[in-house]
């Protein structure tokens, strides 16, 4: 896991669910650059994108948990 990713997920696990902005704010790097880190951490089963549409403006990432939805 690179250090980007354990950002991601150490701040998903103490607040519950990330933006991509707010990534991007915390790692000081592009919106674009954090949406890659946090889409190849869905793609590895650790999180899981919420949203009710594919423009949803509160689309947000959560931790997979056994007891998710």
């Amino acid at each position: 896991m690179t250090k980007e990713e354990q950002t991601a997920v150490e701040y998903i696990y103490g607040r519950g669910l990330l933006t991509t902005k707010t990534l991007s704010n915390k790692i000081e790097r592009s919106p674009n650059y954090s949406k890659k880190i946090l889409d190849n951490l869905t793609n590895k089963g650790i999180l899981k994108l919420v949203r009710s549409s594919i423009n949803d403006p509160n689309q947000h990432y959560k931790l997979i948990t056994n007891d998710s939805d």
